[in-house]
This record gives structure tokens, sequence and C-alpha cells, in this order.
């Protein structure tokens, strides 16, 4: 039984023997800061505040082989109190000496630390655990690791070269701990935006569908405030925002399509709000916002984006928000969370792939699939999208600041499923493009209860801006909704907006709309014609709103009249601030993977 392990060892010996001749003596191995494991723990003081244990590690999933001329670094940032757990074993060197493991911090200011540990004769071909922990303190940037004979030089008794020492260091790892006290603040001020890219407002259940299953944005309609008729001003995602950034339409901002940005001077909400002493982050799911094109990436303070593909899962944007919450709850804070799921391809994960009975009967970016399935798909994507949503809205409620959180859900525009002969796309200003699911709940939940009458995604910012007391120094086209709100109460329930219009603007300037409570006006700007759309300059379209959706009615000459006039006002009244063109290849490349085209 004793020799068993003799295989073992001569197999290490032979893998290590080719890693060692393998490795480049320059090459320095990067750990990074972003935690693999990260551990909070509540304790309660003295003082009735809150103080927090983080615990953050970092690992190598390698066998390294260090010798006296192959020294390894590693480099990041601790933060708090240092330990590091690995193990080693001697693997050649000169007899009847002692080696030492050398391990050397380096400080912010230059300054090198240094910690010694020793490996005897007698451990000699055997391994040993390490745990050290070096008092330090904090502000190292790395770590280097490297192995000295103990004594200094010695020859071989022959007068030859005596051999080199190798040592093997497995599974190094390194983490930190350190204790934040936080003070609990009832006049803390935050907000969480939530924007749902693609969500038509008549396929959740608080809107009246019963067929999709939403019941986490459900239940956050009755903490609030659901608003029935609110309206995006324009039907593509980067306009969008842009629009609910800046509270200023299309015509002002100019940012027509998703391959423009915001020009630098034009001011948004994100900048206001930091200005007034908000945190703020973004965290996003679609090249759309890729960091290095997209303007909003400079206004936030923090933006963890989706570089790496066209875009990524609301669970995987939950995956930074959350530990960003945990560490900065007790703060001002503004933070953007847009999930772009219920966007085409309609590719929900399992079990909501068949959730609705819809089956895959080829890939979902086939426009072959049918109409149903496609249908299907969309409402297992926005039900996985919910459930995504209950993660979010659950670690508030676990960070105590649920209840006294400005909380918005919006989505940026809707989506075509075969209307109007559209199949997945957001084309044209009618309604399943248009109207968007609206909810706010109030810090302390202060009011509760429904909005009905016109309201624009342009409200939002003056809205936040009303909320919390703080100034416009700016321009701006939207209204406070505040005030509608504040009519609620326990004897009103249901409240009107009273306003009597709101305005849309199409992607490229194609189209302008006017919508009231009893019909929309569609005026054509430019001859286009496309796959599945086609706008005529100067054509009018007026719709009726009805129980099933918007109708195609005949044109009545006195409302036109009354339409074309105000349209026309709304069309000269532009600030023209400019945006400015993205044009990297691979930045169009990947927004045409989602759907969109340049030339469009």
């Amino acid at each position: 039984m004793k020799g068993r392990w003799i295989p073992f060892l001569v197999l290490f010996l032979i893998v290590a023997g080719v890693a060692f001749r393998a490795l480049n003596p320059t090459d320095v191995r990067v750990l990074d800061v972003i935690p693999l494991h990260d551990k909070l723990d509540k304790k309660p003081n003295k003082h009735g505040n809150e103080t927090r244990l983080v615990q953050k590690e970092t690992s190598s999933d390698q066998v390294l082989i260090l010798s006296e001329k192959q020294p390894r670094s590693y480099e990041f940032e601790v933060p708090g109190d240092l330990r590091i757990e690995l193990s080693c074993r001697v693997l050649a060197g000169p007899t009847n000496q002692n080696v030492d493991l050398v391990v050397r911090g380096r400080a912010v200011s230059g300054e090198m630390r240094e910690i010694r540990s020793s490996f005897t004769e007698q451990d000699r071909g055997r391994w040993s655990q390490l745990v050290l922990k070096p008092e330090w303190g904090v502000g190292l940037t790395g770590l280097d690791f490297s192995v000295e004979l103990m004594g200094g030089e010695a020859e071989r008794e022959d007068g030859a070269a005596r051999e080199e020492i190798i040592l093997a260091v497995v599974f190094p790892r390194v983490w930190y701990e350190r204790e934040i006290e936080f003070k609990k603040r009832s006049d803390a001020r935050q907000i969480v935006f939530i924007t749902l890219d693609t969500v038509r407002a008549d396929h959740l259940a608080c809107y009246g569908n019963k067929e999709v299953k939403t019941p986490n944005l459900d239940r956050l309609s009755k903490d609030g405030v659901l608003f029935r008729d609110a309206y995006s001003v324009t039907n593509i995602t980067n306009p969008s925002h842009s629009a609910m950034f800046t509270s200023l339409y299309l015509k002002d901002h100019q940012v027509l399509d998703n391959f423009r940005k915001l020009g630098e001077s034009t001011p948004t909400l994100i900048e206001m709000l930091d200005q007034a002493g908000f945190d703020t982050a973004a965290f996003v799911a679609a090249y759309v916002f890729d960091p290095e094109r997209c303007d909003f990436s400079r206004r936030f303070g923090k933006f963890y984006a989706c570089r790496d593909y066209p875009q990524r899962r609301a669970a995987e944007v939950n995956a930074d928000v959350i530990p960003w919450l945990n560490e900065n709850h007790h703060q001002d804070f503004f933070i953007w969370v847009h999930y772009f799921d219920a966007h085409f391809p309609y590719n929900p994960p399992v079990p909501y792939d068949r959730m609705y009975g819809g089956k895959k009967k080829g890939s979902p970016t086939e426009d072959e699939l049918p109409v149903e399935d496609l249908r299907d798909l969309y409402k297992g994507e926005i039900s996985y999208l919910d459930s995504q949503v209950g993660v979010l809205l659950q670690q508030l409620k676990d960070l105590d600041i649920y209840d006294n959180c400005l909380l918005v859900v919006v989505a940026d525009h809707g989506e075509l499923i075969g209307e109007q002969g559209v199949l997945h796309d957001h084309k044209g200003l009618r309604d399943p493009v248009t109207h968007v699911p609206l909810l706010i709940k109030m810090p302390g939940s202060r009011f509760e209860g429904e909005v009905h009458g016109l309201v624009s995604t342009l409200d939002l910012y003056p809205t936040i801006f009303d909320v919390f007391n703080l100034d416009l120094t700016h321009q701006v086209r939207g209204e406070s909704v505040l005030p509608v709100m504040e009519r609620l109460g326990s004897l009103a329930k249901s409240v009107e907006t009273g306003r009597s219009e709101v305005f849309g603007e199409h992607a490229k300037y194609l189209q302008v709309s006017i919508r009231t409570d009893e019909s929309r006006f569609v005026l054509g700007l430019v001859d286009k014609t496309s796959k599945d759309f086609s706008t005529v300059k100067g054509k009018e379209e007026l719709f009726k709103s009805g129980p099933t959706g918007e109708e195609p009615i005949s044109v009545d000459e006195s409302k036109a009249a009354r339409y074309r006039t105000t349209l026309t006002g709304f069309l000269a009244d532009r600030l023209e601030l400019g945006a400015e063109d993205i044009k990297d290849p691979k930045f169009i490349k990947a927004i045409e993977e989602l759907g969109y085209v340049k030339d469009d």
C-alpha cells in the first residue's frame, strides 16, 4: 500500500516539469479584484446601526511552479485584512538546506512588505498547507511570490553548480475581510429606475392580461401607482432612453436611431442627480449601450455593461446589481437597471420556453416560425423577466431599502408580433409599440392606486426631481406627475391626469403622431420603404381607440386640420442640441445582430 502513491508522484513531476519548461519568465497572472465569493453578514452593534462583515476572495485554479529565476506576481487591490491560503511542495533544490517561500506585498506607496515561510529537509517530498495572515493593513496593489535558499548560496560538493530550487504552489487563494458600519438613514434618497426593453403594457397581468404570469410586477403595482395610459415618445431603444434621461424629444436631442449618441453638452438626469449628491450606477443588458461608444457610460459613476456579445439575460444583470447594492445601499443613489430579455430573438430559458404551450418548431430567429409560437415565446420571455424583477425586489427588501426607495418600472417601447403585418419588430407609432407599462412606488409607499389619462415617458425626469425637491436648471419637455399621484388617497384609488395629448416621433424621423384619449393621428414625414413597413410623406392616418386596440377610421377633415396645426407647431419648436454618429464597425455589426439596420 505504501508504494501506491509513487505513480501519482511520478506523473505529477512529469506535468510539473513540462509546465516549468513552458513558463514565460516575464508572465504576470492577474487576480481580478471582482470577487468569486462575496459574503455579507449582518451584525447589529450597540448603537443600533448595522455592521456588515465583508468577506471577498479570489483564487487561481492552476498549479504554479516557482523557481529562483521564475517569480510570480499577482495584481489586485486589498482593501481589508489580508489572508493567503495555499499548498506548497519542494520539487527540487539543494539537499540539507531549508527553502524559503517569500511573499512580498506591494503597497500603493511603493514600499515592499515581506513575509517568509520555510521548508526544511523534513518537508521535502510532501505537501504543506499554509495559511498566511500578515499584519500589513490595507493599501496593497499586489503580491510577489518567490523562493530563496535559506542561508544564501550553496554549491555541490563536487564543485558543480547547485540544483535550482523548484517549488510547486497549488491553488493560491487570496482573500480579505473587513467590517463596514452602515448607519441606517430614514432620510436616504434612493432611486431604482428599471427599464423593461420591448415590453408591451397589454402583456402584463396588472394591465388586464390574465394569461401572462407576472406576479412580481403585479405585487409592485399594488404597492404603488399604476399608470394605465403611459406612452413612449418613440419606438426604439437608444432614442427612447435618451428621451427619458433628458426629458427631450428626438427633435431636440437628435438621437434618431441606435447608431447615434447624445451630444456632450446635452444635460441629463444622471449628471443632475450626481451634482445633487447621488451615487449613480448603470447595469445594462444590450450592446446598444456599449460603454466605449454609448454616451451614457461617461455620465454614470459606475457602468456595468454587456460588452462581449449583443445581449445578456436578466439574471446576469442582477449578478452585477446585487453586489453593488450590498455595498452601497446606505448611500444616496440612483441606479438604472436595464433588462433586454423581451427583445427578439425570443428564446426564454427553461421552463419559460414552454410555459404558454408554444413549441419551438425551429430556431426562434426564423421568420417562418408560426406567429402563435412567437407570441408564446414572447410571453415566456416576459414571465422570465418578471421572475428576475422579483429577485431584485427581494434584494431591496432584504437590505431594508424597498419601503423607502423611489422605484420606477417602465418600458422603452413595445413590440409587434403579427399586427400590421410586422413580425417581432417595433415599427410605427401605434399602441402595441408606444403603449408601455409604467409603475411608480413612492418612498414610504405614500400613494397607491391607478392613474388614468395620458402620461409620457418624458414625465419621469421632472417627476423624480419633484419627489426629491430638486430644482430643474434647464429646459425639459415633460411634466411632473407627482401632483396627480398626490390626489390618490383612501377615498380616491383612481384619478385622471387631465392631459389632452401626448406626442410620438418615429426613429429616423419617419413619422410623427398625436395621441389623445380617443384617437391617434399619424403624419408621414418622408417617403421610405423597407421590408415590412413603409411611410409616405404627407400621408395622414387617423385611428380610433377601441376595446381591441386602435382601429383605422376615415380622416375627418376638421379633426385633421386641428391635428395638422398642432403638429406644425410641435415640429417647429426644436432645440436641436445635436447628436454624434457612432461609426465603429464592431458596434454597427453587433447592433445589426439585434435586428437593427443602420440604413433602414
